[in-house]
């Protein structure tokens, strides 16, 4: 047989070798009277004789694989393809493709299909499994064999596959990738599944199949709604801790109007009891004992609300006004601590999605938190600001600043996590349970050091979707 004429770069990668002069290189390496047989080992040398007969009958030989030893004693997998020069048909020629790179990624490519917990199939447009894996196997009972020809909604049921799977895939075989996740009930009861659909194109532009990636996240859901439901407890739990606090300011807030609603009744029965009745003046008694009235059940209808147990409600809100609300309870605790209160809230800011009683929970956290850190300041001023102001162009920004004892740099790092406090009869809960909300808002919650005295939380909320657009 004539010389087998070899690319240099193969020859590089077969030998070990490397740099400019490879293909010299590589003839130096190779033994003088080296031949086909001694590259090639002992498993493909009946092969290799098999094509050579192939090869003085026909002039040509198909593409095959086989493999070659390097230098080192390795072996490097390779496609070979060899013809007989027509003119001169004792020599010819052969050409070599190196499949190490490819073979590794086939390789990599079946164990990721093979091992993969997610169910992975591959869909014709038939709607008929071509390929499955081990976990489809484990889910379904059955072995590849069976389930590969079977039609989807074999599987799925036909009114899953009618009302759901059908239009995901018929989607993906027109050239869309898909993902989607949400509850299903199969056969086996609910699972929550998030599927992606890939379209496959092996040859063509057309989409010939759909790679299906199904992932079981039903105990991740389960386990994440369950974690939302003892923060919300804990997070009552707070709430009427924090109530529990301001007792006196809340019967203080009752019990203004209340007085306020028997003194215009006294008067009222005085105009009454003239001589001649002073109607006008009655009315206008009854008018204020009825605006006290209503001041009081408001009040109280605040507190219930906030003590009350109750589910998230995403409605639109003006921040201005939940600060308003939360000030009302905490006043009396504000002025029996000798602080001054400042507002400085944003006039007309557009309102904020979100729920009104977990907001209340984190401002009035936010304020408790500065009263209490200037409960022990004598020597300067006390002083509460709140602020609400556009933050960007689609967030608000509210902060709480406060003339306190400010933030130890050793605890900044710890401020917001559960069971850290500084108080001797803290929890160690309320900061970390207001950062939960804000960010189950979408928004951001941090605190910064004052200078030279104080410190300052303040959050951000995104805006309104309607306000944004």
């Amino acid at each position: 047989m004539a010389p087998i004429v070899i690319r240099s770069h193969f020859l590089g990668s077969v030998f070990g070798l490397t740099g400019e002069n490879k293909r010299n290189r590589a003839r130096r390496a190779l033994p003088r009277r080296a031949t086909a047989d001694e590259l090639t080992p002992a498993d493909w040398r009946d092969a290799d004789e098999q094509a050579i007969e192939e090869l003085k009958a026909a002039g040509s030989v198909q593409p095959r694989e086989k493999e070659y030893f390097r230098k080192d004693g390795g072996r490097v997998p390779v496609l070979i393809a060899r013809a007989l020069f027509e003119w001169k048909p004792d020599e010819g020629v052969a050409f070599v493709l190196d499949l190490t790179e490819r073979k590794r990624a086939d390789y990599l490519a079946r164990q990721v299909f093979e091992r993969s917990p997610d169910r992975i199939s591959i869909v014709g447009r038939d709607y008929r499994y071509q390929r499955v894996n081990p976990a489809v196997e484990r889910r379904w009972g059955m072995s590849a064999e069976t389930i590969v020809g079977m039609h989807v909604a074999d599987l799925l049921g036909m009114e899953v596959f009618e009302q759901t799977a059908k239009a995901y895939l018929d989607r993906c075989f027109a050239g869309e990738e898909v993902s989607y996740a949400e509850w299903f009930t199969l056969s086996h009861g609910r699972s929550y599944l998030a599927v992606t659909h890939s379209p496959l194109r092996p040859d063509s532009e057309r989409v010939e199949a759909a790679l299906l990636i199904i992932r079981d996240l039903s105990e991740h859901v389960l386990a994440s709604e369950a974690l939302r439901e003892a923060e919300a407890e804990l997070a009552h739990v707070t709430r009427v801790t924090t109530l529990g606090e301001l007792t006196a300011s809340i019967a203080h807030e009752v019990n203004q109007p209340l007085a306020t609603v028997v003194t215009f009744g006294d008067a009222c029965l005085r105009w009454l009891d003239r001589e001649v009745p002073r109607i006008d003046k009655a009315r206008s008694a009854v008018e204020q004992m009825i605006g006290s009235a209503r001041h009081a059940s408001d009040v109280i209808e605040r507190i219930r609300a906030l003590s009350k147990k109750r589910a998230f409600e995403n409605v639109r809100l003006d921040i201005n006004q939940v600060i308003d609300d939360v000030i009302a309870p905490i006043r009396r605790e504000i002025n029996n601590q000798s602080i001054s209160l400042r507002l400085d809230l944003g006039a007309s800011l557009p309102p904020v999605d979100g729920d009104r009683i977990q907001l209340q929970q984190v401002i009035m956290n936010l304020l408790m938190n500065g009263i209490q850190a200037m409960s022990a300041v004598t020597d300067r001023h006390r002083e509460l600001r709140i602020r609400s102001r556009e933050h960007g162009s689609d967030q608000i920004l509210v902060a709480v600043e406060d003339s306190g004892i400010g933030i130890e740099p050793e605890h900044a790092a710890r401020l917001f996590n559960a069971f850290f406090t500084t108080k001797l009869d803290g929890m160690g809960m309320g900061l970390s349970i207001c950062r939960s909300i804000i960010e189950a808002h979408g928004g951001q919650l941090w605190a910064t050091a004052n200078v030279p005295h104080g410190a300052t939380f303040q959050f951000t909320l995104p805006l309104n979707a309607d306000s944004v657009s």
